[in-house]
This record gives C-alpha cells, structure tokens and sequence, in this order.
C-alpha cells in the first residue's frame, strides 16, 4: 500500500475511494511517498472521512488545521518529523510504542512537539526511520521495521494531543512557561562565604 503527496492511498497502484471500508486496511504495512507533509496527513482525513473516527482528537486538530493549512510562514528551526518504532527489552520483558519526533538538521538535534503550534508543523516533511531495540545495558541497534497504517495514524495525532486539545494543549503551555518564570525570578543562589567550606 502506498500513501501518496495527493493525501490519497493507493493499493496494487488502485485509488482506494472514500466511500471503500477504509478501515479494513488498518492493518497493511505501506510506503509514504518522498515529500509527504503533515499538510498532506491532514487531508487525509478530508479525503477519508471515516479515519476520523480513530480518534477522540482528530476532529478538533482537523479544525484547527483548517484555520492553518495556507500558512506558508513557521517560526521553528524543525526541518521534519521522524517516526519511528522502539522496542524495549528489559529483565526478559519486552515492550514497544511510536516515537514521533521534531528534527532539526541546522542543530542535528531532535525536540518534542506537543507543545509546538500546528501552524509550525504543517509544511515539514514526514520521514519515517529505521526501528531500534534498546537492552538491559543499555545498547541499541537498528533494523528495518515496516509500520501498519493504524500506527501511523495514530502515533501522530497522538504526539499532537498529548495535552489535548489545541487550547488545552495552549493553556497547559503557558501554564508551564509561567511556572518556569516564577522559578527563575524567585531563585536565590546560595551564597558562600569565603574560607568557608561548601
């Protein structure tokens, strides 16, 4: 299966059509065409109603995407999101989820987005990686790893609405910069007294 630029999914190069159980190919692994945005996730949804229904959240990032979606202008250093498997295999127990992540070439750097306004996000490019397997001592190693198209859907809205809704996404926020502030202004290094030990 393959999703393509033009928000539409294609399977044996046929155009699945929305009016098609959508939903019975949750489960297909699927290839994400070079060049495939978070613009183009978004129409997804337009373009396939019944996907919307995957999550409680959709339908309030939909509307505010649609307030976004000719936003050509971001004030962010991202230069894509990455998605990726990991497995966690710890005292003989295994455990796996979806990182999505913020990266930045200029910076080499990754960074969260729960906290980033969709408008910053919508023209970046998703990629997604190579899965990794963490051990008890801490090693990791690489290996190819094909998502379902449910995870695909989910692991970003997921990411997205990790404190709700935009507005509750908004509120916390600010919450939290205020809370940093106050600590900012309010800490008083100790002062040490010279000759005296620390």
């Amino acid at each position: 299966m393959m999703i393509k630029k033009n928000s539409k999914i294609y399977k044996d190069n046929i155009e699945l059509k929305d009016n098609e159980d959508i939903l019975s190919f949750l489960d297909e692994e699927f290839v994400l065409e070079d060049g495939f945005t978070v613009k183009n996730y978004f129409e997804l949804f337009n373009n396939y109603g019944m996907l919307i229904n995957l999550d409680l959240f959709i339908p309030s990032y939909l509307e505010e995407y649609e307030k976004v979606r000719n936003n050509d202008v971001s004030s962010t250093s991202l230069t894509k999101i990455i998605i990726r498997k990991v497995f966690e295999f710890f005292k003989d127990k295994l455990k796996s989820y979806v990182l999505v992540d913020g990266y930045s070439d200029s910076e080499n750097q990754i960074f969260a987005i729960d906290f980033m306004e969709l408008s910053d996000l919508i023209h970046l490019k998703i990629e997604i990686a190579k899965a990794s397997i963490v051990y008890d001592d801490m090693s990791t190693k690489e290996f190819e790893y094909s998502l379902s198209f449910y995870n695909f859907i989910k692991s970003i809205i997921w990411e997205l609405s990790f404190y709700g809704n935009p507005e509750q996404s908004r509120e916390t926020r600010d919450l939290m910069l205020k809370s940093f502030r106050e600590v900012e202004e309010n800490f008083k290094p100790t002062r040490v007294l010279s000759g005296t030990s620390k």
